[in-house]
């Protein structure tokens, strides 16, 4: 590695390599691993890594061999085939033995030492490479998800062991995590954050050609899952107004109680759309929901939707949640019961446009821009920020 340093640049100038060990693959929903990479590309080069496919599950253009690709500026993704049941006990250390394997040949052929390596998952371990600063960042409970995700508990709170040995630095998205944690160094808490310039053009959007709406419309964003109440969800149905619902739906979630909901005429539910899309849907709609049952994941969780309707400018109501509470500010109403969630819903989507609300909305997105957030986890691992990050036109 001619000209390598151990800050992970190089004498001629190039930047800082991290890898960057996701929860999700990158052609997923644009979530939180998604979102942060995307704000540290201007400041670091990331290799982004798949978590390893199955070669039972591939998809249409999957290869057995890894590949390796160009999917935004700064940001290298690498896919990783693996044997059958990769995040199974027995065949763990399989897996993780070639993803190393790979990973050691693409930052080989790149010429840098990796400055570091961040995992977001408790099945990515943080021993892929050399890197000097390894970190774990927890984007959710994932032992008190184990139901959710189709996981023995047991595993993944050992696997998540394992991580917080590995790593120099450890965080998560919420203190809820972090205080369940026996460690014995200062940790660090980044919530989410908001895609402010995604939403800057929202109200010129192009209008869905998919959504005929009578009256004032609320929504929700994202997974349709058993993170969601489906109580709440049919209360604000029985309400005057109309519930579109935009995101895909898991496993058949909600079984016929859900079938029935979106069959009712106020009711609508455009399945999931592309992330470029979603300005359109907002555009469209006059409050943003967080109906999110009381849980133990959930009250861990740090809901990037609440932000993104705030930085669209819309109302936003959500069940009561730490990481929406600690938004510390009356622009997100809470409610804790179907009925008052329902009530909330229509008085808040029946309230007349008031500019200045939608002006404040908005400067609070920005005070927890993903810009923002990359800059705070750069600062927290030591590399400087490269120069001013605009968030966009206000």
């Amino acid at each position: 590695m001619k000209g390598a340093r151990t800050d992970g640049t190089r004498d001629d100038g190039a930047r800082p390599l991290v890898l960057w060990r996701a929860g999700t693959r990158w052609d997923s929903l644009a979530g939180t691993d998604r979102q942060l990479v995307a704000a540290l590309a201007p400041h670091v080069d990331v290799l982004w890594i798949d978590p390893p496919r199955s070669v039972m599950t591939r998809r249409p253009g999957d290869r057995l061999l890894p590949r390796l690709e160009d999917e935004a500026a700064g940001v290298r993704r690498l896919s990783i085939a693996v044997p059958p049941m990769p995040h199974r006990r027995w065949m763990f250390s399989v897996t993780e033995a070639w993803v190393r394997a790979c990973v050691s040949r693409v930052v080989r052929s790149d010429g840098r030492r990796a400055y570091a390596v961040v995992s977001t998952s408790p099945f990515a371990p943080l021993d892929v490479s050399s890197a000097p600063t390894r970190v774990y960042y927890a984007t959710d409970a994932y032992d008190a998800g184990a139901d959710l995700l189709g996981r023995d508990p047991g595993w993944l709170r050992e696997l998540e062991r394992r991580r917080l040995v590995e790593a120099t630095h450890v965080g998560a998205v919420s203190s809820v995590i972090t205080d369940g944690w026996q460690v014995d160094r200062p940790t660090f808490v980044l919530p989410n954050g908001a895609n402010t310039r995604h939403y800057v053009g929202v109200d010129d959007a192009p209008l869905p050609d998919d959504v005929q709406a009578q009256g004032p419309v609320v929504g929700v964003v994202g997974h349709l899952s058993a993170r969601i109440d489906l109580d709440v969800l049919e209360a604000v149905a029985a309400r005057p107004i109309t519930l579109l619902l935009v995101g895909p739906r898991v496993e058949q979630w909600g079984g016929q109680r859900f079938e029935e909901l979106v069959q009712r005429p106020n009711v609508v539910w455009v399945g999931n759309k592309a992330y470029a899309e979603l300005p359109s849907y907002l555009r469209v709609m006059d409050v943003g929901l967080t109906p999110y049952v009381t849980s133990a994941f959930n009250q861990a969780s740090s809901p990037l939707k609440t932000l993104e309707y705030l930085a669209a400018g819309r109302a936003a109501l959500s069940t009561p949640l730490p990481g929406v509470t600690a938004l510390d500010t009356e622009l997100v109403e809470c409610a804790s019961t179907p009925h008052a969630f329902a009530v909330a819903a229509e008085r808040l989507a029946r309230r007349d446009r008031d500019d200045a609300l939608v002006r404040a909305r908005r400067e609070l997105a920005y005070t927890h821009d993903w810009d923002s957030r990359a800059r705070q986890l750069l600062e927290i691992i030591g590399l400087p920020a490269r120069g001013e990050v605009t968030t966009g036109s206000r």
